[in-house]
């Protein structure tokens, strides 16, 4: 078995104390629900990527390299695209540290002597295949989750540009669907469902003599 070093010592401690953190944020009396979730669910990353360090496993020197990239992409473009352009200094002076602490640790976990640790193998080409599904995932997935949100968020929730647009600030509302139903949705539904079904069976129908044809001839073309 490889020896671990120190320094890898050090990451997995700073992991199980960054878990115990987010553990006793999550049970602080009144956070909201979806905030206690991620902290347990930060909780929980925290100390199985600690515990992976700890044991020199590969597949947790993959996670935090994944998590230290989103870290230092998050913070650089809230330097360049908030922090720079309103001249927030304090935000700036966070956010700034905060890119290159996860830059050098970056750094540091893909040198040679400690590849040499985790069997000489390389993280990233495994870390850029889960950054781009985790990208392509969040990309496809957001519409659905602006859908949810948009349909029960209250019109002032909604429009008002100092609440967070990606969380109720206000209760939940049934006042959109109701408002919606109460027009001929339901019959714009069914016309919709019934020219689907009507272009989908003409479809076939042209088709599928005409690929039973081209799958019977023979030749060159």
């Amino acid at each position: 078995m490889s020896q671990r070093p120190p320094s890898i010592t050090i990451i997995s401690i700073l992991l199980w104390i960054a878990s115990i953190a987010h553990l006793l944020l999550a049970i602080v009396p009144h956070l909201g629900r979806l905030a206690a979730a991620v902290r347990l669910l930060l909780a929980l990353v925290f100390a199985l990527t600690g515990i992976g360090l700890w044991k020199l496993r590969n597949w947790a020197r993959v996670v935090l390299i994944l998590l230290l990239v989103l870290n230092a992409a998050g913070s650089l473009v809230a330097l360049l695209a908030y922090a720079v352009p309103q001249h927030d200094h304090s935000l700036a002076a966070i956010l700034l540290p905060q890119f290159a602490i996860s830059a050098f640790v970056i750094y540091y976990l893909n040198r040679r002597s400690t590849q040499q640790a985790f069997a000489s193998l390389s993280a990233w080409p495994t870390t850029l295949k889960a950054l781009v599904l985790a990208v392509f995932t969040v990309l496809l997935a957001f519409p659905f989750y602006w859908m949810v949100i948009a349909t029960f968020k209250q019109n002032l929730d909604l429009y008002t540009v100092e609440n967070n647009p990606f969380i109720f600030n206000a209760k939940p509302t049934l006042e959109n669907l109701n408002l919606l139903f109460a027009t001929r949705f339901v019959q714009w539904l069914g016309n919709t469902a019934f020219v689907g079904v009507v272009v989908v069976a003409i479809t076939l129908f042209l088709a599928v003599p005409a690929a039973y044809a081209l799958a019977r001839l023979t030749g060159r073309w």
